[in-house]
């Protein structure tokens, strides 16, 4: 029975016994998925850890053990941060902890140009207090296109700074 015990492969068990306290009699194979390896075998037992401690134990979650097993054969084989994020979501959802990411908290769809907040109680609330119809602004009062090319010219200033320093040192 021990050569068919592998780690994140789907097994049929049976057992006797009561309460905490079982017998494993039997463990049969049910299929598997290839073999986690590095990374993806790290996030695996992320994955298992987040069951453990979140889910409640004997309550059973049927929709949950198929999305357990996507994020699995996902683990294996694509982009694990992907993955992980998609099973983070849909194991909040099931829990009843999921954030309403579809309308704001004036119950307006989401605009992806606009820059919004998440306040726990109310959901995405626009940034900075702008208006409907205004695009979002920053801390700093700029557009998010503007903050991002005065980061660009910021990291360019910067970065002759130092090579001009580095040169006088020679």
């Amino acid at each position: 029975m021990r050569g068919v015990l592998l780690s994140f492969h789907p097994l049929r068990f049976s057992w006797s016994g009561s309460a905490e306290l079982a017998n494993l009699r039997d463990a049969e194979w049910a299929g598997g998925i290839p073999l986690l390896g590095g990374r993806g075998l790290m996030c695996g037992f992320y994955v298992n850890e987040l069951l453990l401690r979140l889910l409640p134990r004997d309550d059973p979650h049927e929709s949950l053990f198929d999305v357990y097993a996507e994020a699995l054969a996902g683990l294996a084989s694509q982009d694990v941060s992907a993955v992980l994020r998609g099973f983070e979501k849909r194991l909040l959802a099931e829990l009843g902890y999921a954030p309403l990411l579809e309308t704001d908290a004036a119950s307006r769809p989401i605009d992806p140009e606009r820059m919004y907040s998440y306040e726990p109680d109310r959901g995405p609330v626009p940034a900075n207090g702008s208006a409907q119809g205004q695009r979002g602004v920053n801390r700093h009062g700029q557009r998010p296109h503007a903050a991002r090319r005065r980061g660009r010219r910021l990291r360019a200033h910067r970065d002759a700074r130092r090579g001009a320093r580095s040169d006088a040192r020679r």
